[in-house]
């Protein structure tokens, strides 16, 4: 499944560019192909470090999953992560090591919804919901539970006869954000947060597991209303004109690669 087993909470990020061509991987992002995002970080290191834009290529993968398999078997170098994923895989795996960490401008995490009406609706009372979460302080908590202490457990949602039910996509694939336990069981920050909307909405939230891969097409077929999270970066990379999204819930600035250590 998609949990790695944890044994320590920290780790320390090392900065350092070798002076080699590689193969990353990445999440496939949803709004380019993998060519056109080669061809724009390429085109982007041509003028901030020359001497990078013929030495990386980055390549997608469906799912967090698969990409570890990749690694394993060598088919790429390293991964790269948002710096709380890379925080906990590499915390999880003595076995895998930090190779390189690069600051970024502001990154967020946001809900997606279908552009349309019944999206258009269904984004507005999330923004609701999260603008009250963070000017209350609920969601610095969830924060701090699940995200800096990494306690994982299973949320119950609250159940209201007789009225919505919003299906929620989840993929398990950005721990410990977008967590999936070994067992089936979601017991994330994504749980945590859905059922604080589901509460404050009086909606029911029913849960549905997908890859990465497949959120913008679980919005557009109707297997859900929302998805838990599009990555918005200095460009909006993983969206298309299919999805809207809401306020962001999460940022970083940080993102972070990880491989295998020498034996």
């Amino acid at each position: 499944m998609k949990k790695f087993v944890l044994f320590s909470l920290l780790i320390v990020l090392v900065y350092s560019f070798a002076a080699y061509a590689e193969n990353i991987g990445v999440i496939a992002k949803a709004g380019i192909s993998e060519e056109d995002f080669n061809a724009v970080i390429k085109n982007s290191w041509k003028w901030t470090v020359p001497e990078f834009a013929d030495k990386y290529h980055y390549s997608y993968y469906d799912s967090l999953l698969s990409m570890m398999f990749a690694l394993n078997r060598g088919d790429i170098y390293e991964v790269a992560v948002p710096c709380f994923v890379a925080d906990y895989v590499v915390a999880s795996n003595p076995e895998l090591k930090v190779s390189r960490a690069l600051h970024t401008a502001s990154n967020f995490l946001a809900f997606g919804f279908l552009n349309d009406d019944k999206g258009r609706e269904l984004q507005e009372k999330f923004n609701s919901v999260l603008s009250e979460l963070k000017s209350n302080g609920k969601l610095d908590v969830l924060y701090h539970e699940y995200i800096n202490l990494m306690q994982f457990k299973s949320v119950e949602f609250e159940k209201f006869d007789g009225a919505e039910t919003i299906k929620a996509a989840i993929t398990g694939d950005l721990p410990p954000i977008d967590f999936i336990a070994s067992d089936g069981t979601p017991q994330g920050f994504n749980t945590a947060l859905l059922a604080e909307i589901g509460r404050a909405l009086k909606v029911n939230i029913e849960l549905v597991e997908i890859d990465a891969i497949a959120r913008t097409p679980a919005l557009t077929s109707g297997r859900c209303d929302t998805v838990f999270w599009f990555m918005v970066e200095s460009e909006k990379y993983d969206i298309n004109e299919n999805v809207i999204l809401s306020v962001p819930y999460y940022s970083w600035d940080f993102f972070v690669a990880f491989n295998k250590r020498e034996k």
